[in-house]
This record gives structure tokens, sequence and C-alpha cells, in this order.
């Protein structure tokens, strides 16, 4: 998993939880989209990014659920993940 993170953002993280999974199509895929918090992130600016990664950006989580609810982003996966993330940092003691 870290190396995959690495991979696809040029990003390491120093503390990961998994935060749950989501299920696209259940009825008719068996995919699995594991959802995992990465914090304390620094760049790994040897890193070699996936090809197709086009850019990365670096947003505070209040804006990017803004942007869910202005209809800004509307992927479900991604909507789905961000919420779950904003709710596992609720939870959190």
């Amino acid at each position: 998993m870290r190396d995959s993170i690495v991979e696809e953002t040029g990003y390491a993280a120093t503390r990961s939880s998994y935060v749950g999974a989501l299920h696209p199509v259940p009825a008719f895929l068996k995919t699995v989209a594991h959802i995992i918090l990465c914090e304390d992130l620094r760049q790994k600016p040897e890193a070699v990014l996936d090809e197709e990664i086009e850019s990365i950006a670096s947003v505070p989580l209040e804006t990017v659920i803004q942007r869910i609810f202005s209809g800004e982003i509307d992927e479900m996966q991604a909507v789905s993940a961000v919420l779950m993330v904003n709710e596992y940092l609720r939870r959190r003691p």
C-alpha cells in the first residue's frame, strides 16, 4: 500500500488509518475500494508518478466538502470516500 501511495501521489505518509471499504456496484462487480486516511505527509521528489495522474493539489478537507455540496465534485466514489474520512475524523478521540 505505501508504495502505491507514493507512486500515485509523490507523497509518503508517516501515519495511515483504515477508514472503510466501498463496493461500487456490488450486484455486478466484485471490486472493493479501500479508504485509507494518510496523514503527516512528506513529499518524495524522487518518486516516479503513475502516467495516469495529471496533477496533484493539496486542498483542505473543508474546501473539498464545500466543492462536493456545490456540485463541483460529483464522482460517487470520491464523494463517499471524502465524507467517510470526514466522519472518521469527527469521531476520532
